[in-house]
């Protein structure tokens, strides 16, 4: 039987070797004629050089084929084969699916001469089999012809008939039969709330449930045969829907019965129906959660206490953890939670509960507060000694704990027999990152790390060794101690005697590789290990990634960012922006020739120059050809310049940034996001490459020439679109308005230009000189020649 696309082409060659039809597809299934038709199309029957040996040769004349052939022939490529076939479809009823299809056909004869059969075949007898296939086909783009033809057969059809369908496989022809039903009256409010209460489609079950209670809102029928199908429902909105109604029927006391409901819908419905009747739903569940030792209690109550309740209520909950009944013990987890009534030493036992649903409940309840569970006590529950779901609750609760404790748990379980288990704690080591309030360079996370590290892409073990310190750069000691800038504790001080912290990179040439100090400072890392914490092992795990000797092999570096030297782009972007400014300017000049020009032709009545009107378009398109020539390699040159600043940032403040630096290049062609993202990283750059403030000056940098190149390029940007638009497919005075907002457009890139200039030139002189002085500023009231050289220096830049 078809099941799919390669079944389609094998049943092409099946039905051409002379198979019978329904021996080779299930002509009951909608899929399987549609996948014969597209399986035909697929197997190349006359193109010899795609095939050498075509599997049948069609005859021309089909008025004597059998079934199967003519089959083929009603999917043939060739529409005049397909035509040619239609015309002898009449033979043989069972094709009649094949003649739906072709109703939908692209070739427009084909298709006029299938929907004239169509109409001839289709019937009351006939539509119920061709109804799933119809309505599959009503999708496409001529495919409401066979719709339509189906809803005026079954609006004419008999009761018997249209019952039938009424209960099809096909939830698309049921929801296509009850709102015929519902629109012809042909069901009863009775028949309309069993459906509801019956049927598996929600869409169903909202239908014919809203049918009948309007019914009983108009008086067609007592409440009570609609009611008693829709409270008795198994579906929630069912049942709240019948809830809801009880009160327009003048019933609102039944509603007391569904205030303990399983679903929290029907609660909900059932308190409004009861307050509205004056009760208290507040009292009832009160009532029925004091007696904590009654086996019948539902878990409905204690979830309803928990909803309409306060706090007050815990000492009612409290009992019901050690209730007999699982779903009750569940419950009471759950509404002390939603009452924000949680002790961890009252919850704490039910991590041991026999019933995966008290253990899921408590474990939600217990994980904001995971910290306050002991660490050993949560690892001896992830042994193989426990049942699966309080090995994963406490693998969970190890999560939320974070640290060396969840990592510990997760390399364990990350190769546990148990697949669940298994896919959990892979899961978690993803997830998983230092936590902070453990020290830096612990050796037990580096172990755990290798141990586990096949399950991680290079990048992702690499970053988390760096977060939690246990990855450091290569450092020779003879060269440490040779630095005669590095303290004792590992840093260093630059030329004014400033202790520099390990996020800031002492003074550095431009020219060259940083020195180990830099090193330590760029990246953030701490002196070497000593060999007695490199030989420490974490608990209950075997070594790993161990030499002969049993110490463990040095662990590769991140790349250390190295500062070069911006200042030869930023000569290259500035002349590039100049020249850009340059064109601007041209530009200015031809919109307000332009602008006079049709300002004057407007206002009078002389004929239209046309020659002088050709002269100005030719400019207006000379200055937009040029701009956008300069405007790639200018946008390049920028990139380039800008890219390089940030990873110079990154030198100076490692820990300054939210973005790595491919963000620097990638934010600007995301759409809506470089409108923030590239001003964002730009004001990060320039606060870390300006120098740490001496005593009496400003704590914060001046963001005013950022701020002033940002703001320009985006108003500009923003209002050149609204020109655009302005200008296209419009005359007269809009026309005019247009050309007044490219003007304005161009102002403003004028302005943005210069103020591009400025933001190049100064954060390239303030990178050279913190590269060059240091990271702290030196104090005013001491000047030297060499800060009078530099101020000059980040002035004229």
């Amino acid at each position: 039987m078809v099941e799919g696309f390669e079944d389609s082409t094998a049943a092409v060659e099946r039905l051409a070797a002379g198979a019978p039809l329904h021996e080779v597809i299930d002509v009951a299934a909608p899929g399987a004629w549609l996948a014969l038709d597209a399986g035909m199309r697929y197997v190349p029957w006359r193109l010899d050089s795609l095939r050498r040996d075509p599997v049948v040769a069609l005859p021309t004349d089909l008025s004597g084929v059998e079934e199967s052939l003519l089959a083929l022939a009603l999917c043939h490529g060739d529409g005049r084969i397909r035509e040619k076939a239609l015309r002898q479809a009449g033979r043989f009823p069972a094709l009649l699916p094949l003649v739906v299809i072709r109703c939908a056909d692209w070739a427009g004869p084909v298709r006029e001469d299938a929907r004239r059969l169509l109409q001839e075949a289709l019937d009351a007898d006939t539509a119920p089999a061709l109804a799933a296939l119809l309505l599959e086909l009503g999708r496409r783009d001529r495919g409401a012809f066979g719709v339509e033809a189906l809803d005026r057969v079954l609006r004419g059809a008999p009761g018997d008939r249209l019952a039938a369908l009424f209960g099809h496989p096909d939830r698309t022809v049921r929801r296509f039969v009850y709102r015929l039903a519902v629109e012809e009256r042909l069901l009863g409010p009775a028949a309309w709330a069993l459906a509801a209460a019956q049927d598996t489609d929600n869409v169903i079950r909202d239908l014919c449930a809203t049918a009948a209670l309007t019914a009983v809102s108009k008086g067609e029928c007592p409440a009570e045969d609609v009611l008693t199908s829709l409270l008795s429902a198994r579906d929630p909105r069912t049942r709240s829907a019948g809830v809801t109604a009880l009160r327009a029927a003048g019933l609102p006391e039944r509603a007391t019965a569904f205030l303990d409901d399983r679903s929290a819908l029907v609660r909900a419905c059932a308190r409004y129906v009861v307050r509205e009747h004056g009760g208290d739903p507040t009292a009832h569940y009160r009532a029925r959660c004091a007696a904590p030792e009654d086996p019948a209690l539902p878990g409905g109550a204690v979830s309803g206490l928990a909803e309409c309740g306060d706090r007050a209520d815990t000492p009612l909950l409290v009992p019901l953890l050690t209730h007999p009944l699982a779903g009750v013990r569940a419950r009471a987890v759950a509404a002390l939670r939603t009452l924000a009534s949680v002790d961890t030493q009252q919850i704490r036992p039910l991590l041991d509960d026999p019933d995966p649903g008290v253990v899921r409940e408590a474990t939600d309840t217990l994980l904001p507060r995971a910290g306050h569970l002991p660490a050993e006590w949560l690892e001896e529950r992830t042994g193989s000694g426990h049942p699966r779901h309080v090995r994963v609750s406490a693998l969970r609760l190890l999560g939320a704990r974070g640290g060396v404790v969840a990592l510990r748990a997760t390399t364990v379980l990350a190769d546990d027999p148990d697949e669940t288990l298994r896919r959990r704690a892979r899961e978690a080591l993803y997830q998983w990152r230092p936590s902070p309030a453990e020290p830096k360079g612990d050796a037990e996370i580096g172990c755990l790390l290798d141990r586990c590290g096949h399950l991680l892409r290079d990048h992702d073990l690499r970053l988390r060794k760096w977060e939690a310190g246990v990855l450091h750069p290569a450092q020779d000691p003879a060269e440490a101690d040779e630095d005669p800038e590095a303290d004792e504790d590992g840093s260093s001080r630059g030329p004014s005697g400033h202790a520099l912290t390990r996020s800031v990179p002492p003074p550095v040439d431009w020219s060259g590789h940083p020195s180990s100090s830099q090193v330590r400072g760029a990246v953030g890392s701490s002196n070497p290990r000593s060999t007695e914490q490199q030989q420490v092992r974490p608990r209950g795990i075997p070594a790993m990634n161990t030499h002969e000797t049993g110490t463990f092999r040095p662990r590769p570096s991140l790349p250390v960012p190295v500062l070069r030297d911006p200042r030869a782009l930023s000569h290259w972007v500035t002349g590039l922006l100049v020249l850009s400014a340059a064109l601007v300017v041209f530009s200015l000049y031809v919109w307000i020739t332009a602008y006079n020009f049709y300002a004057e032709q407007y206002a009078s009545y002389d004929p239209w120059p046309e020659q002088r009107a050709a002269e100005l378009d030719r400019l207006i398109t000379l200055s937009d050809t040029l701009r956008m020539n300069l405007l790639l390699p200018t946008a390049a040159v920028f990139l380039v310049w800008f890219r390089r600043v940030r990873e110079n940032a990154q030198v100076f403040a490692p820990e300054g940034f939210r973005r790595g630096p491919g963000w620097s290049l990638g934010s600007w062609f995301v759409p809506v996001v470089n409108f923030w993202m590239p001003y964002r990283i730009a004001v990060e750059t320039w606060t870390a490459s300006t120098q740490l403030p001496a005593a009496g000056q400003p704590a914060r940098p001046s963001l005013g020439t950022v701020n002033s190149w940002w703001g320009l390029w985006i108003t500009a940007t923003l209002v050149g679109w609204a020109g655009t638009f302005t200008l296209f497919g419009n005359e007269g005075e809009a026309y005019l308005r247009g050309m007044e907002t490219m003007i304005f457009s161009d102002l403003l890139e004028l302005a943005a230009a210069v103020a591009a200039v400025l933001f190049v030139r100064r954060l390239s002189a303030l990178q050279h000189v913190k590269a060059v002085e240091g990271p702290v500023a030196r104090t005013p009231a001491t000047p030297t020649a060499s800060d009078a050289g530099t101020e000059e220096r980040v002035t004229a830049s």
